[in-house]
């Protein structure tokens, strides 16, 4: 083997001390990463356990609203369907506001554990003019939380008439139970 030269020996080690300096830029940069990273993560926990303080906080002022509301609402039987009932409610407040239902398509029922409380939509369509929508609304405002517009979509038909269509969704909120001293539904009124 040949023996190196001066010059190349200086070439050697400056090859290796630049080797050795990137090795220790790049090492160096991992850890800054991980560190604020970590950091990161940290201030995330931080700000998640003060939300959580607060929420636990407010708790006794949650509870108490929320039992408020669920009095409120209505209490059915386990088992029973309810969407024949929900499509008259609908109507009976279409037809009340002078509101066309065109369409009218149930959704299955959720039972939101946490709340204790049932909930189904029903997807509907509607043809009428702005003072029948303002009118339907109103009249479902007036009902509390029993239920509400969950979405709404409105279009106008034609500019020279002041028909609209489009469509919204219904959500209805209330309680189940084993047993029910409730009126049967044929009988009980639908306020307007």
């Amino acid at each position: 083997m040949k023996k190196l030269s001066a010059s190349e020996t200086r070439l050697l080690t400056l090859t290796g001390m630049v080797f050795v300096l990137a090795v220790s830029i790049v090492f160096v940069r991992r850890q800054l990463d991980a560190h604020r990273s970590r950091s990161s993560r940290r201030e995330a926990a931080q700000t998640q356990y003060n939300l959580q303080e607060e929420a636990l906080a407010m708790r006794p002022d949650l509870l108490v609203e929320l039992q408020r509301i669920r009095g409120q609402l209505p209490r059915h039987p386990v088992g029973k369907d309810l969407n024949s009932g929900f499509l008259r409610e609908i109507q009976a407040l279409a037809g009340a506001s002078g509101l066309t239902l065109t369409d009218r398509t149930p959704e299955d029922e959720e039972y939101l554990e946490t709340l204790d409380i049932y909930t189904t939509s029903v997807r509907c369509g509607w043809r009428g003019n702005d003072d029948a929508l303002v009118k339907f609304l109103v009249r479902l405002q007036q009902r509390g939380p029993v239920m509400d517009v969950h979405t709404l979509r409105i279009k106008a038909r034609s500019e020279s008439k002041k028909e609209m269509n489009g469509s919204f969704t219904l959500e209805f909120v209330y309680s189940r139970e084993e047993s029910v001293g409730l009126e049967p539904e044929e009988t009980r009124e639908i306020a307007l």
